[in-house]
């Protein structure tokens, strides 16, 4: 029985997710080839070994599938973690800024208040001479 299935015909028949079974091709659990980008299963011992319908071998795959999808999961995580960490800090360091120039902004603010008072004053001159 030497024939070949796609990735989707061959996840159907063992209960799996055409992502694992791509993920035991590559890692060399599932006999296959690779033709024009498109994986095909080899049907032969091994996938009839995985094929068993032995309940125990059955709770086998199931367990290590959620162990594959647990581990990616927990990848996907990190990266967020790791996503918000760089974001948080972004945000700090943005606050930081916008501190800064609220300060420098009234400085300008302020100086220019006392300009605009100083030359609203008459000088010793005018005040002197009433002119």
């Amino acid at each position: 029985m030497d024939t070949q299935l796609t990735v989707n015909q061959a996840a159907r028949k063992l209960n799996l997710s055409s992502k694992s079974i791509r993920r035991w091709l590559k890692s060399g659990k599932l006999n296959g080839e690779k033709v024009d980008g498109k994986w095909y299963v080899q049907v032969d011992a091994i996938f009839e070994h995985y094929l068993n319908p032995n309940a125990h071998m059955n709770t086998q795959l199931a367990l290590e599938q959620l162990q594959d999808e647990t581990r990616h999961l927990r990848q996907l995580l990190d990266n967020r973690d790791s996503q918000i960490e760089s974001m948080t800090q972004h945000i700090e360091r943005l606050s930081q800024l916008l501190a800064i120039s609220h300060r420098s902004l009234q400085q300008i603010t302020d100086q220019y208040h006392l300009l605009i008072e100083d030359n609203r004053k008459p000088s010793f001159w005018k005040r002197l001479f009433g002119r």
